[in-house]
């Protein structure tokens, strides 16, 4: 028969007067009597062995100070760590302008100026009206605005001049 907590006998296993005898919470009464049951009670005795195995390992553990060498291999794995990162960037921002480059190249390559050679060993290109109003921004014939054409008349003009060089330009 289990008394309890109050009680000087222990005669019947209790895992929960067990529990509170390993934690300290009984009264000295209770604990001569669970003192008395262990032993006698093998199966009580393995299971308080149990829980203190338990409790030794969430015991707090002593902080210790770094040696040198814990210390040096610290710092050299965090170099490493940033050196890896500042090559990761390194390596994307040369494979970036490695891209302009190629595709500028082509690009150069495909659309360049048709050239026509001169006379005497001279290489001169060939730029069409329309291609100096479209880069510059300013009409070639001058002459349109100083005629005195009006301003809308002027622009329709211009833009039809436009149009035919880029038309002829595709053909």
């Amino acid at each position: 028969m289990a008394v309890g907590f109050f009680g000087n006998d222990m005669t019947e296993c209790d895992d929960q007067l067990l529990s509170a005898f390993h934690d300290g919470e009984l009264p000295p009464a209770a604990q001569a009597g669970v003192e008395l049951h262990l032993m006698t009670c093998s199966r009580c005795a393995a299971q308080l062995a149990e829980l203190q195995a338990t409790s030794r390992l969430f015991e707090p553990r002593p902080d210790r100070d770094l040696t040198a060498d814990e210390l040096q291999r610290i710092h050299t794995a965090v170099e490493d760590a940033n050196a890896q990162h500042v090559w990761r960037i390194f390596t994307a921002i040369t494979a970036l302008a490695a891209s302009v480059l190629i595709i500028g190249a082509v690009w150069l390559a495909e659309f360049s100026v048709p050239v026509q050679q001169a006379g005497e060993g001279t290489v001169t290109a060939v730029v069409e009206p329309w291609e100096t109003v479209a880069t510059t921004l300013r009409p070639t014939p001058a002459e349109m605005f100083e005629q005195g054409q009006e301003p809308a008349t002027a622009k329709a003009t211009l833009d039809e001049w436009m149009l035919q060089g880029i038309l002829q330009e595709s053909n």
